[in-house]
Formats: C-alpha cells, structure tokens, sequence
C-alpha cells in the first residue's frame, strides 16, 4: 500500500493494493509506502510480489529468499544511510511457488516499482 500526499491543498491519495511505475518528482508532493513491521504474523513488513528497482548498491544470484535481507545488510557501503536502503528478491520461476532461491538486489535508491509474482521487497531498517 502507499500514499501520495500534495502538500499545496493537503489532498492525500490512497494507492491501490498493487503499484506499477515510476516515481515522478513533483514540487511538493510526498509519496509513502506503508508497512508494518510490529505485525506479529509478518504479513505486512514486505511488500509481497512486487519488486523495486533503482539505483543499486549490490546484486548476487543464487540467493535464498529469507537471506536477501542479510546479504544487503553485510554488503552496505560505508556512507550509506540505512534508513533509506531497501531489497527486492525475485524468483527465476514466478510460477513455482516453492522456490526459494533467486535474484537479490540492494536498492541505494528507489526509482520504482513494479508487479512481479513471487518477488519479495521491502526496507533493511
């Protein structure tokens, strides 16, 4: 889920359950994407199917899904502020849902985001 809020006439903007496109700046205008990482069943600290990309910092294949996170975390540059680091992994196959290994990326900057079945992404902090 995310937000896009105009700072002029206060108007906020709910995005719909599914992103897919480019961030285009716009003078005051704020976008938000919403998680929730107190939530005991971790169902809403990733962004699930979706994958981000931008500029980034780090990539390796052959990497197991829940060890994308990690793999980001130890390979951050000196400099770099981790509040605003994210990750996507995606699959090789979308349509074998019990694939674990596959693509991760570190993200520096967040350019987009787009719909890819079995992608996981979300932020390191």
């Amino acid at each position: 889920m995310a937000f896009e809020w105009a700072k002029e006439n206060g108007d906020c903007t709910f995005k719909a359950r599914s992103l897919n496109g480019t961030f285009t700046g716009k003078p005051g205008v704020f976008f938000g994407l919403c998680l929730d990482r107190a939530d005991p069943e971790n169902m809403r600290d990733f962004f699930y199917d979706h994958e981000f990309g931008g500029l980034e910092y780090d990539s390796r294949n052959n990497v197991i899904r829940d060890e994308c996170t990690e793999f980001c975390l130890e390979n951050a540059k000196d400099g770099l502020n981790l509040k605003h680091l994210s990750y996507t992994w995606r699959p090789y196959d979308p349509k074998n849902a019990d694939e674990s290994e596959g693509m991760c990326r570190c993200i520096q900057t967040l350019h987009f985001v787009k719909i890819h079945f079995g992608s996981i992404s979300g932020y390191l902090l």
